[in-house]
């Protein structure tokens, strides 16, 4: 560029305004969002505050001792302090937000311990993490769809913890039953509930009631076993070991190992076309004391015993080897003369109680021929009977002695009479030979109205009674028959042994056509002190009854 005098060339200059990049204003847009965001997301996460209150000795840590449902946590304890009453521990427990909705009227909640015994070992996993609250929500919050569940808020912020875990929901199911008992037992918490020997269930929980009289059992049955269950089932206590028997019959009965260390209940269903009716959860039921007691229809009857000599309650009642009842109550009558006994008769013996049925004690007998009914030396003494066929009855007079027991079933006899000088060793329930078998028994001696005989009263079993005829004769079997000739020497001779040493009764019949007719009830015949030699050579063809 050249310049002269007259003309100047001048530059043009642009004044430009300098503008903010907008990017710098990016940084505290997103700061505020992100502070809002927190504070949002803080306010949405403030734990729900609630009270709780637990018994003296629970073990609570604050900040360690957490609030769980199935092994998710919802809140923990935040601090801890004596009740105003110093009975009790509260506590302040932070509930996550989100499960808040289960704080409503009916939760529950209570402290899970270690807890090990011979039965179950539950709340392990606290050994290593602290005990910790759990939670279960109410019947009525269960009840409700999904939707109404999440609409929920909370509805209360003050507990009092259980001391123990409640009954199982039902929502989650199975059956829950309550079974009662007035005896003690071994039976613990987790025992097996047992069907057939197959476990269907477990002993829940085991309480006293408050008067202190009846033992609370509730019991969970499984979901796929609880149609097993109906009114008409009946339950009994299957712990422990049973042993029954005699020197000569000994039952051993055990359930289950288990069932001998924490005790164990067993259930069936009586045997009938008319089925029970369907149960609802805390149906209750009588715990029995074993199976037999369990399907056994009770029938008292009372029976009066002159004495009480091994009488007590649980004596059993047997018939033919089997237990058809045993004594209830044992009272003393206002004259101390006797005691009545309130037995109950089992369903299958009822038909037996007629009005003449006898009653009697059986207690072991040592005797020098016979020893009978040792088996009572291990098992105990127990009460019999002789059936009757007259009509039903509930009161009876037990006898002081066996009766006569025939030798056949049909429970008849031809009764006669025997005319002796003295009684000797003869007495009640003295055998009665035939050929040295035994067809009879002495049923009672006494004199005669004049006194100057004894009267001994026989009775023939109805199979053998063709044997007396008239002209039968009756001879004294007991002791030992010494007779002495110059050129015969020493001539000895017994009936038997038995005989020889408990006393006993023989006769013979003379051979056809001499031995008569045949005899009725109340015949009357003489009683020889010895036999005849002429009466052992007789040998007549009798026919003998069927028994029918």
């Amino acid at each position: 560029m050249s310049a002269t005098g007259d003309s100047v060339s001048v530059a043009k200059v642009v004044i430009k305004e300098k503008s903010t990049p907008w990017l710098i204003w990016l940084l505290p847009i997103i700061a505020l969002c992100v502070g809002g965001w927190l504070v949002y997301k803080s306010y949405r996460n403030v734990p729900t505050k609630i009270v709780m209150y637990f018994p003296l000795g629970s073990n609570l840590k604050p900040n360690e001792t957490e609030l769980k449902f199935e092994s998710v946590r919802l809140g923990v304890v935040t601090a801890t302090r004596l009740t105003s009453d110093l009975k009790g521990i509260e506590a302040d427990i932070d509930v996550a937000k989100k499960a808040s909705i289960m704080l409503q009227e009916d939760t529950v909640f209570w402290l899970v311990s270690p807890k090990i015994t011979m039965s179950r070992v539950s709340g392990l996993d606290t050994i290593v993490t602290g005990s910790y609250i759990t939670m279960q929500l109410g019947e009525t919050t269960s009840k409700l769809t999904r939707d109404e569940f999440r609409k929920l808020k909370p509805s209360r912020f003050e507990y009092t913890a259980l001391h123990e875990p409640p009954p199982r929901p039902v929502y989650l199911g199975g059956l829950q039953l309550q079974v009662s008992s007035t005896g003690a037992s071994a039976i613990s918490e987790g025992a097996p509930v047992t069907f057939k020997k197959f476990t269907v269930g477990e002993v829940d929980n085991v309480s006293l009631s408050k008067d202190g009289k009846v033992i609370q059992y509730r019991l969970f049955i499984e979901d796929e076993y609880k149609h097993l269950i109906n009114t008409k089932t009946r339950f009994w206590n299957a712990s422990g070991i049973t042993l029954k028997g005699a020197l000569t019959n000994i039952e051993f009965k055990m359930d289950s190992l288990n069932s001998v260390l924490v005790g164990g209940v067993s259930f069936g269903n009586e045997p009938s076309e008319d089925a029970g009716g369907v149960v609802e959860n805390f149906h209750e039921f009588v715990l029995f004391e074993d199976q037999n007691h369990a399907f056994s229809k009770k029938t008292l009857i009372k029976i009066r015993f002159s004495s009480g000599d091994g009488l007590t309650e649980g004596t059993p009642v047997k018939y033919n080897g089997l237990q058809i009842g045993e004594v209830e109550t044992i009272t003393l009558q206002k004259d101390l003369k006797s005691v009545i006994a309130g037995v109950n008769i089992y369903e299958m013996a009822v038909n037996s109680l007629r009005e003449d049925s006898k009653f009697w004690m059986v207690k072991p007998e040592l005797g020098l021929a016979n020893t009978r009914n040792l088996d009572t030396l291990v098992s105990g003494r127990y009460i019999t009977l002789q059936p009757g066929t007259g009509k039903s009855a509930r009161q009876f007079v037990a006898l002081n002695e066996p009766p006569f027991m025939q030798l056949s079933e049909t429970g008849k006899h031809l009764k006669i009479v025997l005319l002796a000088d003295q009684r000797g060793s003869i007495k009640q329930d003295t055998k009665v030979y035939y050929r040295n078998v035994e067809v009879g028994r002495v049923t009672g001696t006494e004199l005669s109205s004049d006194a100057n005989q004894v009267r001994i009263h026989v009775a023939v079993d109805h199979l053998y009674a063709p044997l007396v005829r008239e002209n039968t004769k009756f001879w004294n079997a007991s002791g030992i028959d010494v007779g002495f000739k110059v050129f015969g020497g020493l001539k000895m001779k017994t009936e038997s042994v038995e005989s020889l040493l408990e006393g006993g009764v023989a006769f013979a019949t003379p051979d056809n056509p001499d031995m008569g007719s045949a005899v009725s009830q109340g015949a009357t015949f003489k009683l020889y002190d010895k036999v005849d030699e002429s009466w052992e050579k007789w040998s007549p063809s009798i026919p003998l009854r069927e028994v029918k």
